[in-house]
């Protein structure tokens, strides 16, 4: 019999995977606008998507927006510390 933590947080929704595929293949292919445009309406809806959020910041700080990509990658931080990604970005 499996033990059931009750203190245990519910799992957090998350965008679909090919939502986030999606993101990543539009980055590879340098159209950071449609990226930072996408990846925002996905963190309104997810704000604990913590991988969308490396993503926005990733494409925003391509674009030039550093304004944007250091609040981005702030959040990431704020949302899971040991994410090492946004340690190295």
């Amino acid at each position: 019999m499996k033990r059931v933590d009750s203190d245990a947080a519910p799992p957090v929704p998350g965008p679909a995977k090919d939502d986030v595929n999606a993101l990543l293949a539009l980055l590879r292919a340098g159209q950071f606008d449609a990226v930072c445009e996408r990846a925002s309406v996905l963190v309104a809806e997810f704000p604990g998507a913590v991988a969308v959020h490396n993503i926005l910041a990733a494409a925003s700080s391509s674009a030039g927006r550093l304004e944007q990509a250091a609040h981005a990658f702030r959040h990431v931080l704020s949302l899971k510390p040991s994410y090492a990604d946004g340690h190295n970005n």
